[in-house]
């Protein structure tokens, strides 16, 4: 297994992981029979070139200096980046071609639930700009000492448990861990009325980031962004669960087949009038809590709309107009149901059914699955 990664310095490296069989394993007792599967961390390898043949050039040389036969491999294991898994010019493809041929090539699952969210934000207009809004309340408690200790104070004051730093500490938002996205909307949830309350202190200090302060109270106040983040919260924590088992050590194909399989029919179970009543229910409570009008009518200065060049033309791509999203109709229909949607095509897109059928297949070997020796005479 291996995956590109960038030192503190900001070299790139790869980072080169070896999972054995160990068919000579022995114990005594009974009670805890050993594990098969070993798995170890061989190290990194430094790159100065990232073309697909250095690359494969640079991990059989690494292979090879610790003394390890490629004769004995039968399965490797990358991300979905096109420079190792190119069908035809590819990592994966020039190790089969040159050095391994009959070793098969597994694209990570977990990796593609990253491919599944990373697509899902690009797909529903307003996610990109609530991800900015998300990043940048990170930053703006990170990069200063002042705010940072404001946050910490009001914190203590509001009796949140500054012990628990998994509860405290706003979360950064990673373009490539799909999960800190789950993450930074748990930490901005768990602390939004000291993160409210610090910012309207430091908006009455009138400081140097009074610009930066008022945009950020005021995005956080507006209802589009506590309804993104409610949906947000709620869908992606059932995709949350589904990573974390994926990158389990003791998960097999059988266990990721049941799991992929339970998730999306969670998700397709969800795009109902009656899961978003409920979900809207919650919203307005928090709202009600918080004082924040949740139907509140904005007046906007100039409505974006379709310039009259394109008035007899089928158009494909955004063009900048936005449809006004004020009411629980529009949050369902323009936010809810289209983050669903574009979940359910991309899980179908990732997870396509002849791989889920292979899973499948593995999986009725278990006794555990409903699909137990299926078919079997």
């Amino acid at each position: 297994m291996v995956d590109e990664s960038r030192d503190v310095s900001g070299h790139e490296q790869l980072s080169v992981v070896l999972r054995l069989v160990d068919i000579e394993i022995k114990t005594s007792d009974e009670n805890h029979p050993p594990s098969l599967f070993k798995e170890y961390f061989l190290g990194f390898i430094k790159l100065n070139e990232f073309d697909a043949q250095t690359l494969t050039d640079e991990i059989v040389k690494f292979l090879s200096s610790l003394n390890i036969d490629l004769n004995y491999c039968i399965a490797m294991c990358f991300d979905g980046a096109s420079v190792l898994s190119g069908k035809h010019a590819g990592v994966q493809a020039l190790l089969r071609q040159q050095h391994i041929p009959n070793a098969i090539y597994v694209h990570c699952y977990a990796h593609k639930l990253n491919l599944v969210i990373c697509n899902v934000t690009k797909s529903v207009p307003c996610l990109s700009e609530f991800y900015s809004i998300i990043s940048k309340i990170y930053t703006y408690f990170h990069t200063s000492s002042v705010t940072n200790e404001t946050l910490k104070r009001i914190q203590r004051q509001l009796k949140i448990d500054c012990s628990i730093l998994s509860i405290t500490t706003i979360k950064k938002w990673a373009e490539t861990r799909w999960d800190s996205r789950w993450t930074s909307i748990q930490s901005v949830i768990e602390n939004y009325k000291a993160l409210n309350q610090s910012l309207e202190e430091l908006v009455d200090e009138g400081t140097e980031r009074l610009i930066d302060t008022r945009g950020l109270l005021l995005a956080l106040k507006e209802p589009l962004f506590v309804v993104t983040i409610f949906i947000l919260h709620g869908l992606l924590g059932k995709i949350k669960i589904l990573s974390d088992q994926l990158k389990s050590k003791s998960i097999d194909f059988g266990k990721a087949h049941t799991l992929i399989s339970a998730v999306i029919h969670q998700i397709n179970e969800l795009r109902s009038q009656e899961e978003f009543s409920t979900l809207f229910g919650q919203i307005t409570a928090f709202c009600v809590e918080n004082n924040i009008e949740l139907n509140v009518k904005v007046k906007q200065r100039r409505q974006t709309t379709i310039s009259t060049r394109f008035k007899n033309c089928s158009v494909t791509s955004t063009i900048g107009q936005r449809e006004k999203i004020d009411n629980d109709s529009k949050y369902r229909d323009f936010i809810f149901y289209p983050v669903i949607d574009s979940i359910l095509v991309e899980m179908d897109d990732r997870f396509s059914k002849s791989n889920m059928e292979i899973l499948r297949g593995i999986s009725s070997l278990s006794p555990d699955s409903s699909t137990f020796l299926e078919g079997c005479a």
